[in-house]
């Protein structure tokens, strides 16, 4: 359980702007969802193999504590003990908290979930009709990278178009008076994308460079998505990133 969880906080409060964390477990599944409070990056985890010791619905803050105690030598000792405790919650059986146990019993650490009924609700995409799908080289991802470096302060969102089959990123406007620049993010692209639509560049790469080793996918909707999905050794990760219009 415990390289799981740090599997979950990396993907989810390693971006930086995630509060709290809702998981549903069941017996086929242990699923997490969660979005920043403006709602620019939605985020949803399954775990590979259901985690039996998570089942219920509750939620999840202060994960860097979580975190913390998850790498504490002495809760990481083959002594230690890790345990997923419940509690009754309106006559029903619920995770309640994780409690961290050093060879005796003499130190111990509670870290404590929080009731899901709190949690605001989690928002999700029913239609996914991607127009676009794309797997970035590593060396495109640093190349767009490095362009939202020199505009930062410039631009805030860049603009996504096809062109002779290739996916291209637009930042500025070619038809303004203003510094803009345009790079082909991909190549021999199936499917074309005319909508005029613009995703926020900070939130993107914050999600590419948190997944830069779990072979990033990309796809774009011209209703106004763009989806990041990740796959790492526990888990499927997907993080949407709704448009916005100029």
């Amino acid at each position: 359980m415990r390289e799981k969880l740090l599997d979950i906080i990396k993907h989810t409060d390693g971006l930086g702007f995630i509060e709290a964390v809702k998981v549903t477990g069941s017996d086929e599944s242990t699923v997490f969802e969660t979005m920043d409070i403006n709602r620019t990056v939605i985020v949803r985890a399954e775990l590979k193999e259901a985690e039996e010791s998570l089942q219920g619905e509750f939620g999840m803050r202060n994960l860097g504590l979580l975190q913390n105690l998850l790498n504490h030598a002495p809760y990481r000792a083959d002594t230690a003990s890790i345990k997923v405790l419940s509690k009754e919650h309106d006559g029903v059986a619920q995770p309640d908290h994780v409690e961290f146990t050093t060879e005796g019993g003499n130190d111990k650490a509670t870290f404590r979930f929080m009731s899901a009924k709190v949690l605001p609700a989690q928002a999700s995409l029913k239609q996914k009709n991607w127009e676009i799908d794309v797997t970035p080289t590593d060396s495109k991802i640093q190349e767009f990278t490095s362009l939202a470096n020199m505009f930062n302060g410039l631009e805030q969102f860049f603009k996504v178009t096809t062109k002779d089959g290739n996916l291209v990123f637009q930042l500025g406007d070619p038809n303004g008076s203003n510094h803009n620049v345009s790079m082909t993010f991909a190549e021999n692209v199936s499917g074309e994308f005319k909508a005029n639509l613009y995703w926020p560049i900070q939130q993107f790469l914050t999600v590419l460079k948190i997944g830069k080793n779990d072979s990033p996918k990309i796809q774009f909707m011209s209703l106004g998505a763009l989806q990041v999905t990740l796959e790492t050794e526990h888990a499927n990760y997907s993080y949407i990133i709704p448009a916005h219009k100029k």
